[in-house]
């Protein structure tokens, strides 16, 4: 991947996990709540990935 790509994709990344947080910082949710609440879902996905 060039150089200007790899920076325009670090970019979208990182605008969209601001505008993420934002969002939320403003919605008036606990953020325990939606900590808790993203933990339990990456753990949720992370057991419908494992295979055995």
């Amino acid at each position: 991947m060039p150089l200007p790509g790899f920076l325009a994709v670090l970019a979208i990344v990182l605008l969209a996990g601001a505008g993420t947080v934002w969002i939320i910082a403003c919605s008036g949710v606990s953020p325990v709540l939606i900590g808790t609440l993203a933990l339990l879902g990456a753990g949720f996905i992370r057991m419908m990935g494992r295979v055995e």
